[in-house]
């Protein structure tokens, strides 16, 4: 019964999915686009180039938001996966360009950067010495312990890792997997600013064929009309480029209705 109800909402999420990506073709705003699909308009503020909540620091919805098309012409995003369980298509309806601030606005913003960016260096410094002493035959857990640091054995992360903080899952699966019988110790930031430094002892190869049939079928749709999508998006942006267009100031300035 759990496999169905499963199976249930992830066919359902696909579904709306596709009916998401089909709206784009015709939508020129959120509210219509919610209109036709059922789905509920959501606002976000405050996001800048580091990200920001509710996408924390996903780089494809920063990458989304910060492009030019969605940013200053006002389009709308393609659909944009954030994980598993989430997915999103995005309109900027406000931006503040980033303008100089006087001294005394920033004189405390400064101060805290340099002091943060003091203590950083002294926890890569930590970091560089636990991960020495890792190599040089320490236990991990034992090298946590003298470095006050919390440590954390044995995990199983998977690409798709809910549990995990996505910043650190992303690190993990960029990092070179180590040669038999060897480990490989790397570092990285969280999303919240916590420093991390890891070891990959094992890598277990993905098995495709272990997902069922209709499922890999139907994430294969659901990839060609992403693409489909986005190839359309391209293709009318590069046409705008090309175009050569005049605008009557004149015109525009008429009442229409008189």
């Amino acid at each position: 019964e759990g496999e169905l109800k499963t199976r249930a909402a992830d066919d359902r999420f696909v579904e709306l999915e596709r009916t998401l990506a089909d709206a784009l073709f015709d939508a020129d705003n959120l509210e219509t686009m919610a209109q036709s699909t059922g789905l509920q308009v959501a606002q976000a503020t405050g996001f800048t180039r580091s990200g920001g909540e509710p996408f924390g620091a996903s780089q494809a919805v920063i990458d989304a938001v910060f492009d030019n098309a969605v940013l200053l012409d006002g389009q709308i995003s393609d659909v944009i996966e954030i994980d598993r369980n989430r997915s999103v298509v995005i309109q900027v309806t406000e931006y503040h360009p980033e303008a100089r601030k006087s001294l005394d606005e920033v004189r405390d913003e400064i101060r805290f950067n340099l002091q943060s960016e003091r203590a950083l260096e002294l926890i890569r410094e930590r970091g560089r010495q636990f991960q020495a002493a890792v190599q040089e035959g320490k236990a991990f857990a034992a090298a946590a312990a003298e470095f006050d640091a919390q440590a954390i054995s044995n995990v199983l992360v998977e690409r798709q890792a809910e549990n995990v903080d996505p910043a650190i899952v992303r690190d993990i699966f960029r990092t070179k997997k180590p040669e038999p019988g060897n480990v490989r110790l790397a570092e990285t930031m969280s999303s919240t600013g916590d420093f991390v430094v890891f070891m990959i002892s094992d890598v277990i190869p993905g098995r495709p064929e272990a997902i069922p049939l209709a499922d890999r079928d139907a994430r294969k749709e659901q990839l060609q009309t992403n693409y489909g999508a986005a190839d359309f998006t391209a293709f009318v942006n590069e046409l705008e480029l090309r175009a050569d267009i005049e605008r009557s100031e004149e015109a525009l300035q008429q009442d229409m209705f008189q």
